[in-house]
């Protein structure tokens, strides 16, 4: 029994029953109490709509009998956002892989080539690595909302160009211009000219400092 302690709610999408039996007892081996639902064909889907049930990842066969292959990936995507996907099948062809791999699957496992472990291993990897990936885009969330509802005015620009890449609310305020205006100016135009030595000597000294660390 692994030491894996939280409870995950699994999707198998498998139409071959000898198939299903396999991956349900690799996971009753590996995991405490999953909770799997079985289904055998995309249009099944529908029924879950219903329920409004969410799972932390999905098992895939690549042929179910009324998909299959790309058309079933981007069907299972589409309708399962930000849920990790693990392509189970019998094809050994590495371009495909290759093909689901870039577009977003989590893994593409061989099912002649799997056991309890290197499925349990592939299932922990996808989960965490889709958690990180979320957690890492409610981080940004959160300093863009910072950026966006500061009081002050606050600014991004591009270290060679000096042009604004992005403006908050108190800065379009402030200056009077739109933000569309902004994107099409540097920081001097908001800077007094008799300012410019001074600013050209702030940047020369960041740039040094920043190739010296």
């Amino acid at each position: 029994m692994s030491n894996t302690n939280d409870i995950i709610e699994i999707l198998v999408l498998e139409d071959n029953p000898g198939d299903y039996v396999i991956i349900e007892d690799f996971l009753y081996e590996k995991f405490i109490a999953p909770k799997i639902t079985h289904l055998k064909s995309f249009s099944e889907i529908e029924k879950l709509a219903k329920a409004q049930l969410t799972f932390s990842v999905i098992l895939l066969d690549l042929v179910l009998e009324d998909l299959q292959k790309e058309e079933l990936v981007e069907a299972v995507q589409t309708r399962f956002k930000n849920t990790p996907i693990i392509v189970l099948t019998g094809y050994t062809d590495l371009s495909l892989a290759r093909s689901f791999l870039a577009n977003g699957v989590a893994d593409f496992l061989l099912k002649d080539e799997i056991n309890p472990e290197i499925l349990h291993k592939t299932v922990v990897y996808a989960i965490e690595r889709e958690n990180f990936i979320v957690g890492l885009e409610n981080s940004k969330n959160t300093y863009q909302n910072l950026f966006d509802f500061s009081p002050q005015p606050m600014w991004l620009y591009d270290n060679n160009t000096l042009l604004f890449l992005d403006v908050n609310e108190a800065t379009i305020n402030k200056y009077g211009y739109s933000k569309d205006e902004f994107l099409r100016m540097t920081i001097r135009d908001i800077r007094p000219r008799s300012e410019n030595d001074s600013l050209d000597k702030s940047l020369t000294d960041r740039r040094l400092l920043k190739k010296s660390i």
